[in-house]
């Protein structure tokens, strides 16, 4: 689907802003359509609360920050760098060293809180769910998307959005997302590599 068939009239959107375009990893960071439109939606939707698994460098975290109304927060989450979680064992782990390195040091930090947790065993209710807006872009091995993505789910408030990235390029990322979408109504978005959920304004959890 268009992103405007489950969001109607974002095309009237407002600016959004894009910060560091240039410094985006190619390949591993969103595109630059995919992040004009979860900006867009953080817009559309008025998001405050938005919870990223899977920081990476941070440029995600800097623009969804940049596009964030007064007093909005961008929870980012990434694992812990103490060796407790099994890193050998993750296909996609982020070099400690540049985790958040896009954001560090930018006005915009202030709206970013920096996670550190194996988001498979955390208390989601600690990172201070529900959250308005949830990316789910962590480790794409399929045990944890599936363990992510249910968390997602139950954590996104009514009315909430749940994106996920890499959807129809990792083969474990979408089949943890298929098996969720026989349940929810989660849908690909034309032109990206995008899942998304829009939850209803109530919803059974």
């Amino acid at each position: 689907m268009a992103l405007r068939d489950i969001f109607p009239g974002i095309e009237a959107c407002g600016i959004v802003t894009i910060r560091k375009p240039e410094s985006r990893t190619v390949g591993s960071s969103l595109d630059l359509q995919e992040l004009i439109h979860i900006l867009s939606v953080v817009k559309y939707t008025n998001a405050k609360r938005i919870l990223e698994i899977g920081t990476f460098d941070g440029f995600t975290a800097l623009n969804l920050a940049t596009n964030l109304g007064d007093g909005g927060e961008v929870c980012t989450l990434d694992l812990p760098q103490d060796g407790k979680s099994p890193l050998q064992s993750i296909s996609n782990v982020c070099d400690p060293r540049i985790v958040g390195s896009k954001f560090r040091g930018e006005e915009e930090t202030k709206q970013v809180r920096q996670l550190w947790a194996d988001s498979t065993k955390a208390d989601w209710k600690e990172f201070g769910s529900p959250f308005d807006l949830i990316l789910v872009d962590g480790c794409h091995d399929y045990p944890y998307v599936k363990t992510d993505s249910s968390n997602a789910i139950r954590r996104v408030r009514p009315g909430g959005t749940v994106f996920w990235h890499d959807y129809g390029q990792f083969p474990s990322v979408s089949r943890a997302v298929d098996e969720l979408a026989r349940d929810y109504p989660i849908v690909a978005i034309k032109g990206t590599r995008f899942a998304c959920f829009r939850s209803p304004v109530s919803i059974a959890l």
